[in-house]
């Protein structure tokens, strides 16, 4: 499962399909993403535990709650919602997640992180450093354009 406004490269899509754990997660080191310092902080950061798997994802953290998170390198990793999930200990938790009051969608987060405390230690997480170009409005057409051209030189708009 993954935003459909995330344009994934070929390495992470990779990741999810191959790995062995039942559920899987990537998140990706924040300093590799090329976006606003003030957008980047607007991302859900990612708790793990020492072997790797998911505990918490924190949407739209404080700048304490960034603080802790990150490794002694500077590394902080955040969730682009990119997930590889077992059916059947995601659907429950999906269905229990609440409309989000505004925007009247389900949180895809939430639901994992619902599953988590039902399952701990049942999403392995791999860390990623690169970037993930964006459409969350119309203002990054221009930029995913620019990303496109430069990146796949045969496509064509």
């Amino acid at each position: 499962m993954c935003n459909s406004d995330n344009l994934y490269s070929v390495n992470a899509l990779s990741l999810m399909l191959s790995h062995k754990y039942q559920n899987a997660m990537i998140y990706y080191d924040r300093r590799a993403l090329h976006f606003p310092a003030e957008r980047i902080q607007e991302f859900g950061i990612t708790k793990k535990d020492g072997d790797g798997f998911l505990m918490d994802i924190v949407e739209k953290p404080t700048a304490e709650q960034i603080q802790k998170a990150s490794q002694p390198d500077g590394f902080v990793g955040v969730s682009m919602n990119i997930f590889s999930l077992s059916y059947g200990m995601i659907f429950n938790c999906l269905q229990d997640v609440p409309l989000h009051p505004v925007r009247q969608e389900k949180e895809l987060p939430q639901a994992v992180v619902n599953m988590v405390k039902d399952h701990p230690r049942s999403v392995y997480c791999f860390p990623v450093a690169e970037h993930v170009p964006d459409l969350t409005d119309k203002r990054d057409i221009p930029v995913v354009k620019q990303f496109i051209e430069s990146n796949f030189r045969n496509f064509q708009f």
